[in-house]
């Protein structure tokens, strides 16, 4: 990552900030210019640290320049994007969600047999193209979004009469034309809160935003419930939920039901009542025992999701036989008739993620080749996971006889129990995979031949600690690899060297917590690299012999010994500068002859200084009779240290030629032009990109 230049001009600096308050919007940027080139430079620093929005020059000009850009939105994208002034400014919006809450909302517009999740998707891109959202990359998320500042004003102003966000600080009176409420929580709500909430029989959307860890309104849910009578969308997530209070299935118009991060261990029967229900979120329930049979009774229910339920051990009986559900977060295979992975094959219409779980429960053959996984065409990312590890075998065949179609693009593999991986494993030439992840395949020692897959881009490979070596035939081939990680590899110790051409269009490579990885291969051969991170790898000497001209960041925090040597290169280059500055002082000085004569003429006085010296001579030789008398202990001394010598020295010198090579690699590495190194802290003004 470049630094900004130390020599930019003061308004320069100044204008960049301001450039930044614009969020890449190139209509707030416009405003922005016109008004600085009416402004004196001496002035910008109180026009960046002002409210831009308050300034009536740039609100009049920014306000009906994007009003302009609002109105000009078809009908339908306007009223979706009106809708999301529910969210408290700068939130975190991801596209998944944001669009279901769309189609609850009866907001998605139909187009002839098109899914409507895939015409609300197509919304957010318009969106996003447009400039109303974007980007926010977040570590471990992918396609999080942010609204524009000035949009965001804008649409609280336009949606104020039927949209409303209130907190516990501040509690309207009266909330009878209000018909979408989002409600932030900042502390325990009480019954006594609760019961004096307001009115709000015409409320169609209620959601929950939990402001802090503080949050909570657990015990105050069947009060709250009780204001609401024509609910279609309910987000009760993070609530503190402990148990789903039975007045929640009397909402009979509800579509919209997300209990994520919650405590409750099981849901009420009647909520197979709820006829209407089309979303049904309860992500992270780690209590949630089991899903209810009446789950079936949903005959309008699309969407379910339930990550991250660890305890529950089935899926409702039948259930893919009597729910025509499109998304389908988790299936969980069980041994007796109706719970089995044949199930999966009656559910063609899934799309986007799924994961199988509990893969140690197929008992025959025939079960996967009945599942056929290759019919189900729009699912584009699989998670294959085996909890409780089977024998070695039963894995190996079940890996063996999965088939996968074309349109697969994420694939995750975990538990796997066997000793390798099958020997045709992904040869179908037609595959289109982009991304795998082998985790937790713990017996595992010979990692899978990849490189043949043409469209591979990530590859992360976390916790086998059978792996011991990583060989050269390994990484042959990868045409479009841009990101290799490993991971929490324990056993792991060396890698075998690398060959010209191997995955020509790496850019990031991440090596993580290898505790007994003492040595990296030569890097040199990869010529599209920019980013190496080598993290908690104790055992790791030095850097690889040669790196990457192209590499542009190096991190090496907590890999004590390749820290050290990264200082001990510093200070190196420290004493060439201090020698090469007393050089210059050399040669000023001899340019400076005639102070060199009156420095010779100052000799007598050194001369005098001597015979004090010589008098220091007979207490010297009083010394010596001491140093004599320790003499037979230093003899007996002598033969230990004569055993040890040899070893002693040919450890010592073991041990100088490691230093001095990983101290030549150092140097090597930081004469890479442009190349960013981060050792121990990251340097002054330069952001932690994260794993990426």
């Amino acid at each position: 990552m470049a630094n900004v230049d130390n020599n930019i001009g003061a308004e320069d600096a100044i204008g960049l900030e301001i450039a930044k308050k614009c969020e890449g919007l190139p209509l707030a940027a416009k405003e922005f210019g016109s008004t600085l080139k009416c402004i004196h430079y001496k002035h910008w620093d109180s026009f960046l640290k002002s409210d831009l929005w308050e300034l009536t020059s740039c609100r009049d000009g920014i306000f009906s320049s994007i009003a302009q850009s609002y109105y000009d939105l078809p009908k339908q994208l306007r009223k979706c994007f009106t809708y999301c002034s529910l969210f408290p400014a700068n939130y975190n919006f991801e596209e998944k969600n944001l669009v279901l809450l769309w189609l609850a909302e009866g907001l998605i517009e139909p187009m002839g047999e098109r899914n409507l999740a895939c015409i609300g998707k197509q919304y957010f891109k318009d969106l996003v193209g447009r400039s109303f959202f974007y980007s926010y990359p977040i570590k471990k998320k992918k396609n999080v979004y942010r609204m524009h500042a000035f949009f965001y004003r804008m649409i609280k102003f336009i949606s104020s009469d039927i949209n409303l966000q209130m907190s516990d600080d501040s509690v309207d009176s009266s909330l009878q034309n209000i018909r979408h409420l989002s409600f932030c929580c900042t502390r325990l709500m009480s019954d006594e809160f609760a019961e004096k909430f307001p009115e709000c029989k015409r409320l169609r959307t209620f959601l929950l935003i939990r402001r802090n860890d503080a949050a909570d309104i657990g015990q105050s849910v069947p009060y709250l419930l009780d204001k609401f009578e024509v609910l279609r969308v309910l987000d009760l997530s993070e609530g503190r939920i402990t148990v789903v209070p039975r007045v929640l299935t009397s909402l009979k118009h509800i579509r919209y039901l997300d209990l994520s991060g919650n405590l409750f261990k099981n849901l009420p029967r009647e909520i197979g009542k709820l006829f209407y229900l089309e979303i049904l979120k309860l992500n992270g329930c780690e209590e949630l025992e089991y899903l209810p049979n009446s789950l079936t009774e949903l005959g309008n229910l699309r969407h379910l999701e339930f990550y991250g339920c660890r305890k529950i051990l089935n899926m409702p009986l039948h259930f893919a036989e009597r729910v025509n559900v499109q998304t389908l977060s988790t299936f969980v295979v069980c041994r007796e008739e109706g719970y089995t992975i044949v199930e999966v094959n009656k559910m063609r219409c899934l799309r986007g993620s799924l994961e199988l779980v509990r893969l140690e429960n197929v008992r025959y053959p025939n079960e996967i080749l009945e599942a056929n996984l290759a019919t189900l065409l729009w699912i584009e990312e699989l998670e294959l996971e085996w909890v409780i590890l089977p024998n070695i075998t039963q894995s190996y065949i079940v890996l063996d006889l999965i088939q996968f179609h074309e349109n697969l693009i994420k694939l995750k593999i975990t538990g796997y129990n066997s000793l390798k991986f099958p020997q045709n494993w992904l040869r179908f030439s037609g595959l289109n995979l982009k991304n795998i992840h082998l985790k937790a395949c713990n017996v595992c020692s010979v990692l899978p031949p990849l490189g043949h897959l043409q469209f591979l881009e990530s590859l992360c490979i976390e916790l086998m600690p059978a792996v011991v070596t990583v060989k050269t035939a390994f990484f042959l081939g990868f045409p479009s690899l841009k990101v290799l990680e490993f991971r929490t590899m324990t056993g792991l110790r060396r890698w075998s060297n690398l060959v010209p051409g191997c995955m020509p269009s790496l850019r990031v490579l991440i090596v993580k917590e290898c505790m007994h990885l003492t040595s990296l291969p030569s890097l040199g051969m990869l010529p599209s690299l920019t980013i190496l991170k080598i993290k908690k790898c104790p055992s790791l000497v030095s850097l690889p012999e040669r790196l990457p001209v192209s590499l542009q960041r190096l991190d090496v925090r907590g890999s004590t010994l390749l820290e050290q040597g990264y200082e001990e290169a510093q200070a190196e280059g420290l004493e060439v500068e201090e020698a090469q500055a007393e050089g210059l002082e050399a040669e000023e000085a001899q340019a400076e002859g005639p102070e060199a004569e009156e420095a010779q003429a100052e000799g007598p006085e050194a001369e005098e200084a001597a015979p004090a010296a010589q008098a220091e001579g007979p207490e010297a030789e009083e010394a010596a009779p001491v140093a004599l008398a320790e003499g037979p202990e230093a003899e007996e001394a002598a033969p230990a240290a004569l055993v040890e010598g040899p070893e002693a020295e040919g450890l010592e010198a073991e041990e100088a030629q490691q230093a001095a090579g990983a101290l030549e690699y150092w140097q090597r590495a930081i004469a890479i032009p442009g190349l960013t190194i981060v050792a121990n802290r990251p340097p002054i003004n330069e952001v932690d990109l994260g794993d990426i």
